[in-house]
């Protein structure tokens, strides 16, 4: 055992001064070198540098390229950038993603302590002008208006709500989808949901991210194993920069081998992925000028529940622009409320109607970005 742990120490240490010595002559050589001049810079077996040379491949961006001669090139990026390292672009889109995230975060917790709340307090200034215009000194006694009543619990509670997804015996009802319960006069989607898709849009599905890998190996095996960037980007509708980098990963994920053509092309075979007898597991892809492209919903809600929205909050709005200060004048409030009770609640349900609004012309503008790429 302590022979066996010694070769794979000593085995490492050699894989790791080869890419060592490797990465140091490409950062010198402008990132190209044959496999002829890696075996000459770092004095290995032709075997061991292969595997370096291959482990650089996995890490770093770079591609193939043919000499005139007909010879191999890979050719790495100048910068030895590694395939995981963020660029700027990148960091960019992570910090707008967090300010989003951060926004939609805190708006939601705007919407709940504004939205259902004004609407109440409102109703409830409402109720009392009533009663003050006609003379009728009951509203001391009526407190429906600041009350929250089971049926708006009903809608606005998540999914422990009471009595969701039992029957009327008390028991659970395991396996009940939200459109069977739907069908049993619940809610497919509770209406603060409905609330926060008018605004912020349904929340899309996780990305696959082993998605094109997958459509990639079916082509392969399709194809028994033989395949060009050019199928590639046909493949996936990537730019030849980004997919010539892509085939150098697959080179080493799916242990394939490059073969140079007469005319100068590149070729690159995986004899380990060729179909099987009888086909298991061949997999299906679709090429990108087949793929059915679609917009994604502005809101994902039923028209009902999108009336039921714009007007619960179109009411916030005209609320604090009428109701609210003919409260305050007639029950002698100090001035300096006007800022919770009409500032306050207009300024939001202004965003409220921004948000989605802004949503509305950007997806119009993907719509016909897409429609003109299709025609």
């Amino acid at each position: 055992m302590s022979t066996i742990k010694k070769t794979l120490a000593k085995r490492r240490e050699v894989d790791e001064r080869a890419e060592r010595i490797l990465a140091e002559a490409l950062r010198g050589r402008g990132g190209a070198i044959t496999r002829a001049d890696a075996v000459a810079l770092t004095g290995l077996p032709t075997d061991e540098t292969e595997y370096a040379l291959r482990t650089l491949l996995s890490r770093y961006r770079s591609h193939l390229d043919v000499t005139d001669q007909g010879e191999l090139v890979y050719r790495f990026d100048p910068k030895m950038e590694r395939r995981d390292a963020v660029t700027l672009g990148e960091r960019l889109q992570q910090l707008s993603t967090a300010l989003w995230k951060g926004f939609t975060f805190l708006f939601k917790i705007w919407i709940v302590a504004t939205l259902v709340v004004y609407t109440a307090l409102f109703l409830a200034m409402m109720v009392a002008l009533v009663f003050a215009r006609s003379g009728s000194d009951r509203d001391d006694d009526h407190d429906g208006g600041f009350g929250i009543s089971p049926w708006l619990l009903w809608w606005l509670m998540p999914d422990w709500g009471p009595g969701y997804g039992r029957d009327p015996y008390g028991r659970g009802l395991p396996g009940r989808s939200p459109r069977q319960l739907a069908g049993r006069g619940r809610p497919e989607k509770r209406f603060y949901q409905s609330v926060f898709d008018f605004v912020f849009g349904p929340k899309p599905p996780p990305p696959d991210p082993l998605a094109a890998d997958r459509e990639v190996v079916a082509l392969l095996r399709d194809a028994d194993g033989r395949i060009t960037t050019s199928d590639v980007v046909a493949l996936t509708g990537w730019g030849y920069d980004r997919a010539d980098e892509e085939m150098t990963r697959l080179l080493v994920d799916y242990d394939g081998v490059p073969e140079v053509q007469d005319d100068g092309s590149i070729v690159y075979l995986f004899p380990s992925l060729r179909r099987t007898a009888g086909e298991v597991g061949a997999g299906t892809f679709t090429y990108a000028w087949n793929r059915r492209r679609a917009v994604p919903p502005l809101t994902g809600n039923t028209a009902g529940s999108n009336a039921a929205v714009a007007v619960m909050n179109g009411f916030n709005l005209l609320a604090a622009l009428t109701i609210a200060p003919a409260f305050m004048q007639r029950f002698g409030l100090d001035p300096q409320l006007g800022t919770m009770l009409m500032a306050f609640p207009a300024a939001f349900s202004g965003i409220f109607y921004a948000v989605p609004g802004a949503r509305a012309l950007l997806r119009g503008r993907k719509a016909r970005r897409m429609l003109d790429e299709a025609a």
